[in-house]
């Protein structure tokens, strides 16, 4: 375990127990000390300063804190409130950082209270920076592996050196508004889910979107958004490449179709899935094979035990329940592969939407006999 992530731990557990009592422990006994392990002397004051003076001509204008890489280049100016005082106090707050830049500019500000943290890259626009956050998060909501990501990428020293800070906040800037704030909706879906482990990635992002910012999104921008996601936790193993038309890649045949009628009396000789096809020589083997490759991307494939016809299941781990089981390689599960076409199509559907994965990406290379 790293030690920015023992701290913010022990810094969530602090906040929960109401041990920070005022601004002055929030910024020497939680600000600090997370600066600090990402790399800045906190005991320089040519590095980390305390009541730093933006403005030298007025006495009164003082910044809470500012890390600078040297003497006179200040590259993080943190505007620092007491804990929950921070959005009660929001505008009055901006206004004071607004004073803070006239005359001198760090690239980055941040206005926090503790918990929660505003992160604004000024370089968009010294002079009217208050719609310029691009990241918002708070220690007692947020994952701590979205906090540790976060705090690395914009507060450690390193990154501040050698320019990636900057990169990284013009990419986040580049970001739509409604992209901005499905990604933000990232941690909060992850705790959803360790709620709710039946629930998928997909799914619960697609939930949180709509209950945090009534934003109704597709599948296809829930993967998008998994996939492009730089944390630990929110990398998760997906079957979807967004970026590709499932109808892109039919090179293996120009007729392939999706749905699940009109296949009665067909031959399948394979099918493609997500761009990629696979060769079957019959439609007994087209569940066990897509099983196997779904098997592959979730670690929660089991929930495939729950899925059941009227009196026989569709996997089991005792394929004497069924007429043909076929075992799916890797797994003790098996699948039921007996069935008319029409019916093994309607349970390939099935199954990719037990997963929330768009059922227009399977199309079959079926030929009548």
């Amino acid at each position: 375990m790293s030690e920015l992530r023992q701290i913010l731990e022990d810094i969530r557990r602090k906040l929960t127990n109401g041990v920070y009592q005022n601004e002055e422990h929030v910024r020497l006994s939680l600000v600090a000390r997370i600066v600090q392990s990402l790399g800045w002397d906190i005991w320089n004051p040519g590095e980390v300063n305390a009541e730093y003076k933006a403005t030298p001509q007025e006495d009164n204008t003082k910044v809470d804190l500012t890390l600078l890489t040297s003497p006179r280049s200040a590259a993080v100016f943190i505007e620092i409130k007491d804990v929950g005082k921070l959005i009660p106090k929001l505008s009055d707050t901006k206004i004071q950082m607004k004073g803070y830049l006239r005359n001198y500019s760090a690239p980055f500000c941040i206005l926090c209270d503790g918990q929660q943290w505003l992160f604004y890259y000024v370089y968009a626009d010294r002079i009217d920076f208050s719609d310029k956050c691009f990241k918002e998060v708070n220690i007692n909501k947020d994952s701590i592996d979205e906090l540790e990501s976060v705090f690395y990428k914009y507060l450690a020293k390193e990154n501040h050196l050698n320019g990636k800070s900057k990169t990284d906040a013009e990419t986040e800037m580049a970001l739509s508004d409604r992209e901005r704030q499905i990604r933000e909706c990232l941690s909060e879906a992850q705790n959803l889910i360790k709620s709710n482990p039946l629930l998928s990635p997909v799914q619960a992002l697609i939930q949180v979107s709509m209950e945090r910012y009534n934003i109704e999104i597709t599948q296809s921008e829930a993967y998008k958004c998994f996939n492009e996601s730089n944390t630990v936790e929110n990398t998760v193993s997906l079957p979807i490449s967004v970026t590709q038309s499932p109808h892109q890649a039919q090179t293996k045949n120009d007729k392939l179709r999706g749905g699940t009628t009109g296949f009665g009396k067909t031959k399948l000789n394979g099918f493609s899935f997500n761009g990629t096809y696979h060769s079957v020589n019959n439609w007994a083997n087209l569940l066990p094979e897509l099983s196997t490759v779904l098997a592959k991307q979730f670690a929660d494939f089991e929930r495939v035990l729950n899925l059941k016809g009227r009196t026989r299941p569709y996997y089991d781990i005792n394929d004497k329940n069924m007429r043909k089981g076929k075992v799916i390689n890797g797994t003790n599960i098996y699948v039921e592969s007996h069935g008319d076409p029409n019916e093994i199509a309607r349970r390939a559907h099935l199954l990719l939407r037990t997963f929330n994965i768009p059922t227009d990406i399977l199309l079959f290379d079926a030929h009548k006999r």
